[in-house]
């Protein structure tokens, strides 16, 4: 992959951005605890990035309905700004449910 690639993979989606998990409890523990922060950092980054491209893809979709464009296209724009809508919509509870205070571990 190439690194201009791996630059918008990482700016649009959240792909190698959390450690894998190795060694004993202490340092999987550890692990578990810089991955959410990770995550507690760059979700509402993702939540603004899918929001504003789901906005301009909604404005969009409205001037080609308005142009008259054919309705292919105006099907490939919906199907786009319906992926955007959902990529907005999850990160967004992502990053809510990582702002919820987490109860110790040993607690029941």
């Amino acid at each position: 992959m190439s690194s201009s690639r791996s630059l918008w993979t990482r700016y649009l989606l959240p792909v190698g951005l959390m450690q894998a998990p190795r060694g004993d409890l202490f340092l999987l523990r550890a692990t578990r605890v810089d991955n959410l922060e990770t995550l507690r950092r760059w979700m509402p980054h993702y939540v603004k990035v899918h929001g504003v491209l789901a906005g301009l893809l909604t404005l969009a979709m409205c001037a080609a309905v308005g142009l008259g464009l054919p309705f292919w296209l105006n099907l490939l724009g919906a199907l786009a700004n319906a992926g955007e809508l959902l990529l907005f919509i999850v990160f967004t509870g992502l990053a809510l449910a990582l702002r919820l205070p987490v109860p110790p571990s040993g607690w029941h």
